[in-house]
């Protein structure tokens, strides 16, 4: 897939690519996991829907003549993962990561003395990574794409956490599950 492709589909999931900022072509990827809006028991009542038949239209799925829009409310929030290495900050990948649920970024440099560098690999510092995070308004952010002679990544995640907080050093076997919001559940 090459940065300029349409999204693509694998089951539910959408894989869109995006174009970013290295001295060769390069793309990284959104992943998006959509949420059906909530089962309305009372429209499906009152369409005359058989129980037998909800969790199928629950599940996306017309059957028995019905269909999904007839008994979902409005879609909710999904799920977004952003994966984007080799890449300078860049608008396609601050609009990609907009609200996403996590952030795997470039944090090839730890300190902005090397900013130049950084332009001129294609690359980011920690600190910029911080901050494409947080105007992006991301939940999570996780750093990657270290340069080979980072040896303590703690320097560069201060730097990144002055403009991000919640930012990560990400590392081998590091894990995350991600779950759907509450807010919109009952108490």
């Amino acid at each position: 897939q090459e940065a300029g492709d349409q999204p693509f589909g694998a089951g539910p999931l959408t894989v869109t690519p995006v174009p970013l900022q290295h001295r060769v072509p390069c793309c990284g990827y959104a992943l998006h996991l959509p949420r059906a809006g909530r089962f309305d028991t009372a429209r499906a009542l009152a369409a005359g829907v058989p129980v037998s038949l909800w969790g199928r239209l629950q599940a996306g799925e017309a059957v028995g003549g019905f269909t999904p829009d007839q008994v979902l409310g409005p879609p909710r929030r999904g799920l977004t993962v952003v994966y984007a290495t080799d890449t300078s900050p860049c608008p396609a990948l601050l609009e990609a990561a907009r609200d996403a649920d996590l952030l795997c970024m470039d944090a090839t440099y730890p300190d902005d003395a090397d900013r130049d560098k950084a332009r001129l690999y294609g690359h980011a510092t920690c600190r910029e990574t911080g901050a494409l995070a947080a105007e992006a308004g991301v939940r999570r952010l996780w750093l990657t794409h270290y340069s080979a002679a980072v040896t303590d990544l703690e320097p560069g995640l201060a730097a990144a956490r002055s403009q991000y907080p919640g930012a990560v050093a990400g590392t081998d076997g590091l894990r995350l599950e991600l779950d759907f919001d509450k807010e919109d559940e009952p108490t």
